[in-house]
């Protein structure tokens, strides 16, 4: 298995090639050349440049440098194939011993080098106006793993363009969601240090999630490392008043379409700037008690979230009920009505008697976020109580909140439940005050109050 940047095209060679091979017209690697990208074509017609070509690996070992650099230059991701197997990239040194038995195939991807060259910088106005999704940068990091005799092997992390790898639909992740993911947020201080919140916390919850599903569990200096190369090679990307997501993902790989542990695996990061997160601090925000009744689990597995994704457009959209109130978050409960989270934070509330409370992990294998860890420690011991919630609770809460780590803590205005929309106080005390604590440390400003709590949850990176 190989990675690189030129691994996985997901396109498998047609059975037809021996007969029918392809050959490039020499208008191709004209300088001037008049063939154009165009959006997913089926086929060359005209100029347009092909989605795919085929090549015998003679024609492509034909090829001199100046046409292997247009083709990488113009997007092409190139991979090779024995004619008999379709479906595992080789080495292209492999190719050498005998390119008569070879195929290599060109895959144009998504972006041209220039596209990959040229940051599509956005403002923060611009990018308070986008929702929070993907935004394409300058590079992103993957690594390859391999299991052999009955071990994990580590290729090195590779800084490669983003957007220029595409692993693949017959995998074990694509197949049945095997895979586990970490979300890290990089932040800019009032001295303009960039700095990344709790990374070791960070590491532990992702390597706890990889050795659940058998997944290889990198060692902390890889995985900082890692997070460092993928922030230090975006760094165009993070101005003062935006932040940068990081997503971080173990995917399995192979090719079995079978549910077993996979003998393959793919570390990458990918990293995105954005601004608020769901209208940002300032707002308040309703949410809704899903039907959901979610087998929960303590990590970040990527088959986690489909239901309440699903749930969560219709909440959205108004088409839950509530004469068609539109919901911004959906709770989720288990099966004995116990409230467990929102779709990707924690919840937090004010219960009857004025006690801070917060679901309890004890009984329950929901995610304890990082965030949510830290808001507990902030209040100071015994201030926010972890116990069951029930459903049932809902109509006395006085006020509550959500946490996460993009969306560092949002203040909810009301809940939905059983058909009726119930008003929180949004300016309640004790929540503002979780919420003021949790934003200024999350942005790097230790308070003298909080320093023997949170002094070492900051990793600079640059001054």
């Amino acid at each position: 298995m190989s990675f690189s940047r030129n691994q996985l095209s997901g396109l498998f060679l047609p059975d037809n090639f021996t007969s029918h091979p392809q050959s490039i017209p020499e208008e191709f690697w004209k300088s001037e050349s008049p063939f154009k990208r165009v959006e997913q074509p089926d086929k060359c017609e005209g100029t347009e440049l092909p989605q795919s070509l085929y090549l015998s690996g003679v024609d492509f070992l034909d090829l001199d440098s100046g046409k292997l650099s247009l083709l990488r230059d113009r997007g092409y991701a190139i991979s090779a194939f024995e004619k008999d197997n379709s479906h595992d990239p080789v080495d292209f040194m492999t190719i050498q011993t005998a390119p008569e038995e070879f195929v290599v195939h060109l895959h144009l991807l998504k972006r041209t080098k220039a596209e990959l060259e040229t940051p599509m910088i956005f403002s923060n106005d611009e990018l308070s106006k986008r929702p929070f999704e993907n935004v394409p940068t300058s590079a992103q990091i993957l690594m390859e793993c391999e299991k052999k005799d009955g071990e994990w092997r580590y290729a090195s992390p590779h800084i490669i363009p983003d957007g220029s790898v595409d692993l693949g639909s017959f995998t074990g992740n694509e197949a049945y969601g095997i895979g586990i993911f970490e979300g890290m947020v990089i932040e800019t201080n009032d001295k303009g240090e960039l700095f990344i919140f709790r990374i070791d916390q960070h590491y532990k919850r992702f390597c706890s999630g990889c050795a659940s599903r058998k997944l290889p569990v990198l060692d902390q200096k890889t995985f900082e490392d890692s997070v460092k190369a993928a922030v230090l090679s975006n760094l165009s990307y993070i101005k003062p008043g935006n932040r940068l997501y990081l997503r971080i993902d173990m995917k399995a790989q192979g090719g079995s379409q079978s549910v077993k542990v996979p003998n393959s695996a793919a570390f990458t990061i990918i990293a995105f700037p954005f601004s608020d997160y769901s209208g940002g601090i300032n707002s308040r925000i309703s949410v809704v008690m899903s039907d959901v009744k979610r087998f929960a689990t303590p990590h970040k597995s990527i088959s986690k979230y489909d239901e309440i994704a699903a749930f969560k457009d219709d909440a959205n959209n108004g088409n839950v009920g509530f004469n068609g109130h539109a919901f911004v978050e959906a709770l989720t409960s288990d099966k004995d009505g116990r409230i467990q989270e929102a779709g990707s934070s924690n919840f937090i509330a004010v219960d009857k008697d004025g006690n801070i409370i917060t679901p309890s992990t004890r009984n329950q294998d929901f995610l304890d976020g990082v965030t949510r860890r830290s808001a507990i420690a902030l209040a100071g011991k015994g201030k926010v109580i972890e116990r069951d919630i029930y459903e049932s609770e809902i109509p006395e809460l006085r006020a509550a909140c959500l946490t996460g780590s993009a969306a560092r803590v949002l203040v909810l205005s009301s809940i939905g439940y059983n058909e009726t929309l119930y008003e929180l106080d949004g300016d309640n005390p004790d929540i503002l005050r979780l919420q003021e604590m949790v934003v200024d440390v999350r942005s790097g400003n230790v308070s003298k109050a909080h320093k023997n709590i949170a002094g070492d949850w900051h990793t600079i990176l640059l001054t």
